[in-house]
């Protein structure tokens, strides 16, 4: 059984001023999965996965994040003729991004425009912060994610552990978790194999050695990350998820 997802999922569930519809559970044998879900996963008219990324000014994605979330969802998905970043608009920033902020900003910058054959999924990189301070990235309509640079880098400099290690981390870490809602993981339009939704944070899985557990969307990473800062994490979709995903690659 899965619910229908917030319009805007972050951390932690629900947060002010985003409506989530909760009231109806659905069949899952019935419920058609969002296309734009089985496009990311599916090889049939999409061979190609492309994020293209538009960013406030002088931001970009660490070169290890760019490299590594390939490798992991090649592992996943079905795309033969391969998975890229793709940097793409320089975007005005702000102090604040609240939810119609975000929405405006992403219906005038997402180009979309990468081929007939290509899937593509919009990412920004932001300045300030979003309304819930401590959450560092959102996802919404399996289209759109943000990261919040300047929160990331605002968590992650301080604490045990060299800032020039744990900041990529840290990206990468809150970047992985959004994909997967892009996904439609944990009950946000992907169909769950077993049951794995943690009960008190919805769309969320209940294993927190899971990218998709509630606390790796806020600065419950960068303690993650900042406790084991001489090993690199390996934090990742854990077999629940995998089993998910791969039910309708192989459908």
């Amino acid at each position: 059984m899965h619910k229908t997802p917030s319009l805007l999922l972050v951390l932690l569930g629900s947060t002010p001023g985003v409506e989530t519809d909760t009231s109806q559970e659905i069949d899952d044998d019935t419920t058609p999965i969002p296309s734009q879900v089985e496009a990311a996963i599916r090889a049939d008219t999409y061979t190609r996965w492309v994020f293209e990324v538009d960013a406030v000014g002088g931001r970009t994605l660490d070169a290890e994040t760019s490299t590594a979330i390939p490798q992991i969802l090649t592992q996943l998905v079905d795309k033969p003729d391969g998975i890229a970043f793709v940097s793409d608009d320089v975007l005005e920033g702000q102090l604040l991004w609240d939810d119609a902020a975000l929405r405006a900003i992403a219906e005038a910058t997402f180009d979309d425009d990468a081929g007939t054959d290509v899937h593509s999924t919009h990412v920004m990189l932001l300045d300030g912060t979003y309304t819930t301070p401590n959450v560092l990235g959102v996802a919404w309509e399996h289209t759109h994610v943000v990261l919040f640079t300047d929160a990331i880098v605002s968590f992650c400099a301080f604490g045990p552990g060299d800032a020039d290690r744990v900041c990529p981390l840290v990206e990468r870490g809150v970047l992985l978790h959004e994909i997967g809602h892009i996904l439609g993981l944990v009950n946000t339009g992907l169909p769950m194999v077993t049951d794995h939704e943690d009960p008190d944070n919805s769309y969320h899985d209940v294993d927190s050695d899971c990218i998709m557990y509630w606390a790796y969307e806020r600065d419950g990473i960068v303690q993650y990350v900042q406790n084991q800062w001489s090993n690199a994490p390996d934090l990742g979709f854990d077999e629940s998820c995998q089993d998910d995903i791969a039910a309708i690659r192989l459908r």
